[in-house]
């Protein structure tokens, strides 16, 4: 996550995100870290301990998503019609 930290700052608009997030997938999945938490959510299935990591990881990703959109969305006529967990207001 620290890697895309000032990308994900550097966004100002929801089409921005859009680029930031298909430039991300492409790494992380040649990398190989999409297969790997592919691996954990599929195995938490039967082995509910590794659902903590699972959740830990996605969760990460989430919360630095959710501040992006706060950011970029709080102005536009999107706002009052959001439903994100952290949303102001909500």
């Amino acid at each position: 996550m620290q890697l895309y930290s000032e990308q994900f700052d550097a966004v100002t608009s929801l089409s921005e995100l859009v680029e930031l997030g298909i430039r991300i997938h492409k790494h992380e999945g040649a990398e190989g870290n999409i297969l790997v938490l592919a691996q954990m959510l599929a195995g938490a299935q039967s082995e509910p301990k590794l659902a903590p990591s699972a959740l830990a990881a996605l969760t990460m990703w989430i919360e630095r998503i959710e501040v992006v959109l706060e950011r970029v969305l709080i102005k536009s006529p999107c706002a009052n019609s959001s439903t994100c967990p952290g949303w102001p207001g909500r």
